[in-house]
């Protein structure tokens, strides 16, 4: 009985861990999501469950099923009020609720939900969670032009995301804080963060759109920064970002911060 949730263990992480590669691809998500269900819930195993409902719920919202999402969500819910669960999945489900709040632009809901997230986070000394958490609450405060703050929530994510290796999580940065520069009149170094960022996305092969205010607030950079630069000058400066290297995009953004 032992080796046989042992290996259901084994078998639900992998599950996981293709979740997390398919972001944008909704149906092998929606896929692997059911399998870490069907792996998970003989065994009880409160990690694959937790999980494969967050992402579950994730598939649905982006394909139009709210109620069935809801639904997922409740039962995440109830499954972190649980003491037996690890803590960090309520940070998890607090993160992924701040989002779904995220996206209806109810920003004071979205920002409680991640403070939160971030509070257990920090406490839970779990360094990938907290740079994400604060790319969240950096978009957050870009989309309503708190500028200040932005610039310390992207600051410190970069700074944990250069430290660990999370680099997907420093392209949202280099976005974040392209956005910043860009509202500083500092056009050209906005577009080549955001050269950056695309550059590292693409080698990566990290799936685009599934995070929608991300993609609204890199839309109103590019536009503004167009029109301060031209199409032309937007363009060269966007280019020049893609041929830098990480160590330089880093510093890029840091002299935007500075």
């Amino acid at each position: 009985m032992l080796r046989c949730a042992s290996t259901a263990t084994r078998d639900c992480d992998l599950a996981c861990s293709g979740l997390r590669r398919s972001r944008g691809d909704y149906v092998r998500a929606e896929a692997l999501a059911n399998e870490c269900l069907a792996l998970s819930r003989p065994i009880d195993y409160r990690d694959g469950l937790v999980h494969g409902l967050i992402n579950l719920a994730i598939v649905k919202q982006h394909t139009d099923r709210e109620d069935e999402a809801r639904a997922h969500y409740r039962e995440a819910q109830e499954l972190t009020a649980d003491p037996s669960t690890p803590t960090h999945w309520r940070a998890v489900l607090l993160n992924n609720l701040g989002n779904a709040a995220l996206e209806d632009h109810d920003y004071a809901e979205a920002r409680a939900l991640f403070e939160e997230a971030l509070e257990l986070n920090r406490r839970n000394d779990l360094p990938f969670h907290v740079a994400n958490c604060l790319v969240d609450l950096g978009m957050v405060d870009l989309a309503e032009h708190d500028l200040v703050h932005a610039a310390d929530r992207f600051g410190e994510c970069l700074s944990i995301s250069h430290a660990y290796g999370f680099w997907e999580l420093a392209t949202w940065a280099f976005e974040g804080i392209a956005g910043i520069a860009v509202a500083a009149d500092d056009a050209s170094r906005g577009a080549q963060l955001l050269g950056s960022a695309s550059a590292i996305q693409e080698r990566a092969g990290i799936a685009g759109g599934y995070y929608p205010v991300a993609v609204e607030l890199r839309e109103r950079t590019i536009d503004e920064a167009r029109r301060l630069l031209g199409k032309a000058g937007y363009e060269a400066s966007w280019l020049e970002g893609r041929q830098l290297g990480l160590e330089e995009a880093i510093g890029v953004a840091r002299r935007v911060l500075d």
